[in-house]
């Protein structure tokens, strides 16, 4: 019997677990055996091997491959925010939003007006991402 507050079946959970045989079981108990930064080393040669061997020079391959990373990141957050901390608090994507609003105003050539451009020269990401970083950092203070 489970205690006071615990599910019955939640409860049993690790006994289903272990119940697991074959193929299954032996995968599963690898999983348990294998830490997170193997599994990340994985995620990162498995993202390195399609930017070089499948993208190519294919942008549609190369922009899609950009947004699963993009929207993950956006999961992982969201998980942080509502998953281990219990809020239902969605203000980490205002910061997200306004950090992609001045990359977009930094190396736009549409925002020619812009004290900060000179002659209407857009500036390079490389120089447009911190900019973004520490604007939304002044923002989130």
């Amino acid at each position: 019997m489970a205690p006071i507050g615990v599910d019955e079946w939640v409860a049993r959970s690790g006994d289903r677990r272990d119940q697991h045989s074959g193929l299954r079981g032996l995968l599963a108990r690898a999983n348990e055996r294998v830490g997170w930064w193997p599994r990340l080393l994985l995620v990162g040669v498995a993202a390195l091997l399609y930017g070089k061997l499948i993208v190519g020079g294919n942008v549609n391959y190369a922009q899609t491959g950009f947004n699963v990373v993009l929207y993950a990141i956006l999961a992982l957050g969201l998980n942080i925010v509502v998953g281990w901390a219990g809020l239902l608090d969605l203000g980490y994507i205002a910061f997200f939003g306004a950090g992609a609003y001045i990359y977009a105003l930094f190396s736009s050539h549409a925002f020619g007006n812009l004290p900060l451009d000179t002659g209407g020269v857009q500036l390079p990401a490389v120089a447009s991402i911190p900019i973004a970083v520490v604007g939304v950092g002044l923002l989130g203070c």
